[in-house]
């Protein structure tokens, strides 16, 4: 009798552990899906709050509302080549992907998803395949 009960916690554990594991990426799947959206739908507009450039983060990154002004002897990598198409709108880390070229600001996921201005350059900048110039 004990091992019958083994077998059956055995298989009640293997069951917990498949359902378990198929919950977590239904979960995944719809927050994907439905997610970004829906959620943003469910709730009223926040005000985005902006990074200030005189934020200790933004000044250690070089962040700067207009990539134009960045100190390219301080930070080489906007002064290199193809550094003059770098902005905040075709970063990977800028959250807005619908129109990022158009929008004026968005949440940034280097500053805490405090806002950056799209036409803005900071030193974590790296290339977002999905925006296009």
């Amino acid at each position: 009798m004990p091992e019958n009960i083994q077998d059956n916690s055995q298989n009640s554990r293997r069951n917990f552990l498949k359902t378990s594991g198929l919950g977590v990426l239904g979960a995944y799947l719809a927050s994907r899906v439905f997610g970004r959206d829906a959620a943003q739908a469910a709730e009223p507009a926040k005000k985005l709050e902006m990074v200030s450039p005189k934020d200790p983060m933004a000044q250690s990154l070089g962040y700067v509302e207009d990539a134009k002004k960045v100190d390219t002897k301080k930070f080489a990598k906007r002064a290199g080549p193809g550094g003059e198409k770098q902005f905040c709108y075709n970063c990977q880390f800028y959250q807005e992907k619908k129109n990022a070229k158009a929008s004026k600001a968005a949440a940034c996921t280097i500053f805490g998803g405090k806002g950056v201005a799209a036409m803005g350059w900071c030193n974590s900048w790296v290339q977002d395949p999905t925006v296009k110039d």
